[in-house]
C-alpha cells in the first residue's frame, strides 16, 4: 500500500508544470542578492579581523 501511495506521489510531481509567478521571482533574486552581499560583507569583515590580528602579532615582535 505505502509503495502504491510513494509511487503515485512520485508520478504526480514528475507531472507537475513549473510555474513562478512574478512575486515569486522578485522574492527569489531578493534572495540571492542579500546571499551574495552578505557573503561578501562576512568576507570583508573575516579578511580585515585576521589583518588586525596579524598586525598586533607583527607588532609584538
Amino acid at each position: 500500500m505505502f509503495d502504491m501511495n510513494l509511487a503515485a506521489g512520485i508520478e504526480s510531481i514528475a507531472t507537475l508544470s513549473a510555474y513562478l509567478d512574478p512575486g515569486s521571482g522578485s522574492m527569489i533574486l531578493q534572495v540571492a542578492i542579500a546571499g551574495l552581499l552578505s557573503s561578501l560583507f562576512f568576507l570583508k569583515s573575516s579578511f580585515t579581523f585576521l589583518k588586525s590580528k596579524l598586525a598586533g602579532i607583527r607588532d609584538l615582535r
